[in-house]
This record gives C-alpha cells, structure tokens and sequence, in this order.
C-alpha cells in the first residue's frame, strides 16, 4: 500500500519558502513519476490544480516546478528546473534533499537546490525566456502532499514516492546555506 501526508496549508507562502526532506528512493519498475511533494490551490491550472512539485522523473531525474497564474486570463506558465541522474547516484541510500526560492519584488526565478547540505546546480532550465512580470503571480498552496501526488478530483495517483521519508519540513522563508547545512548535520 502507499502512504502519502496531506495537509491544508493555507498559510505557506510560495514566493519565499524552503522545503527540506531526507529520502531513501527505491528502485521501482514503473514508467510513472514519483512524487516527494505536490502543492495544490483552488485555481484549476490543469487537472491537477499544481502549484508546485518536486519529483524523480521516469528517466530518474529530479524536477522541480514552479506555476505562475496569468492575472488577466490565459494559460498559467511553469518553469522547470532538471537536476539528471538523480536515482543513478543516490538510489537504495538516505539523501538529504532541500529546495530554497525566494522570488523577492522583482518576480527572479533562481531555486536552489542542496543535496546532502552541498549547493548543487540545476542541470537544465526549461520556460529560459519565461521571466516573471506584473502580469504573472506565484500561485499560493492550499493542500500539500508528501509522498503522492493528487489527480483531479480522483483522488491520489499512482505517481506515489517509492521509498522512504523522513524529516519534512516547510519554511515560508528562503533557508541560507548555513541553516541547510545544520539540518542536514542534525541527521
């Protein structure tokens, strides 16, 4: 059986926040994503209502997307940052996994990623010419989901973490390279 947290977090911000996990992926014979994180709102940007999500790809790379809300109609955008080989280097053992954002007044998309407390770069970097402006606007979370992934009004998907996780936890501050270091110390 899958096991998977939800939570209403209205509260959690989405233009400055940090989001810190210990996990063990699994191998898992599956074509399908797995999920350490799903953020939903209220705002339907798609069947899934994303806001933000973090999870290893069928090809084991990790992703990470933010969703903007066009403010006066039209599709929402969503960059998407590629961290590759992600299972091939840290499958069947605990890694520390920690995502800082803080998107400040001028709407700048620079995620940062830490794997086991190092600053580790962002492979690729899809939406290039996407840049933030008066007309766009980070969507705020209403429901996250550790470990799964919510699909439409269905219910959870099949796009479930396999493995294990421990630790999460959710700041509406973007974390400094000193903070991301003593919690993965703290192990």
């Amino acid at each position: 059986s899958l096991s998977y947290l939800s939570a209403s977090v209205s509260t959690l911000s989405q233009s400055a926040f940090s989001f810190s996990t210990w996990v063990y992926p699994v191998s898992a014979s599956t074509s399908a994503k797995r999920y350490l994180y799903f953020a939903t709102s209220s705002y339907s940007v798609s069947t899934n209502d994303a806001v933000s999500q973090l999870y290893v790809g069928t090809n084991g790379d990790l992703y990470f997307e933010l969703f903007y809300q066009n403010k006066f109609g039209g599709a929402p955008k969503s960059p998407e940052w590629r961290f590759e080989n992600f299972m091939d280097d840290y499958e069947d053992q605990f890694v520390h996994v920690t995502v800082t954002h803080d998107s400040g007044s001028g709407g700048e998309l620079n995620p940062k990623l830490y794997i086991n407390a190092v600053s580790s770069s962002w492979d690729t970097f899809t939406f290039g010419s996407f840049t933030a402006t008066a007309s766009y606007e980070l969507l705020a979370p209403e429901v996250l989901y550790v470990g799964a992934h919510r699909d439409g009004s269905d219910g959870i998907s099949s796009y479930s973490w396999r493995g294990k996780i421990d630790e999460t936890q959710w700041w509406n501050t973007e974390l400094t390279e000193a903070e991301v270091e003593t919690l993965h110390n703290c192990k």
